[in-house]
């Protein structure tokens, strides 16, 4: 479900760095603190695939999912890799890639063995939107009105389509 984080929920979760090219064998996922204010979506929201796949690719945005699976637990990196799919002896390295576009959106810190997950992503900003085009655009509005009829959100100013028309910025 898409949902306003609360004010409280403007939480700087520190300087996201790139990681490490390699992670290291073993990760333990916890649970961080809400990096945004705003409008949000949870792990298991299908916003996430609708249209954060457009901005970070598709196995940023499962990793996500499947981090959130794992949250306060330890798991072995290369089950992690397998169990996203990737494959070969660079499977490890395009992990730690997943990994550092994940922080860079504020979606979780990399904190070597480590892993502080936010509770849940942004939705997207206008710059994002122009990368996903027309269909992830219109997906976007979809899940926003669908949003604003369940929890009676305030309706875009006319004339502009982003996330950030209803005042919701990046905290």
């Amino acid at each position: 479900m898409i949902g306003r984080a609360p004010d409280s929920g403007r939480v700087d979760m520190g300087d996201a760095q790139p990681g490490p090219a390699q992670l290291p064998d073993r990760l333990r996922g916890e649970l961080g603190r809400l990096a945004y204010s705003g409008l949000v979506v949870g792990p298991d929201h299908p916003y996430l695939f609708d249209c954060w796949v457009a901005v970070i690719g598709p196995t940023p945005v499962l990793c996500f999912t499947r981090l959130h699976q794992l949250v306060g637990t330890e798991v072995d990196t290369g089950a992690l890799t397998d169990s996203l799919g990737l494959v070969g002896a660079d499977a490890g390295v395009r992990l730690a890639r997943c990994v550092d576009k994940l922080a860079r959106v504020r979606a979780l810190i990399n904190a070597g063995e480590q892993i502080l997950l936010s509770p849940g992503i942004r939705v997207l900003l206008e710059p994002e939107l122009d990368l996903g085009g027309d269909l992830v655009r219109d997906l976007h509005e979809a899940h926003l009105a669908k949003a604003r009829s369940r929890r009676s959100l305030p309706e875009p100013p006319s004339g502009r389509r982003s996330a950030g028309n209803l005042g919701e910025r990046e905290g």
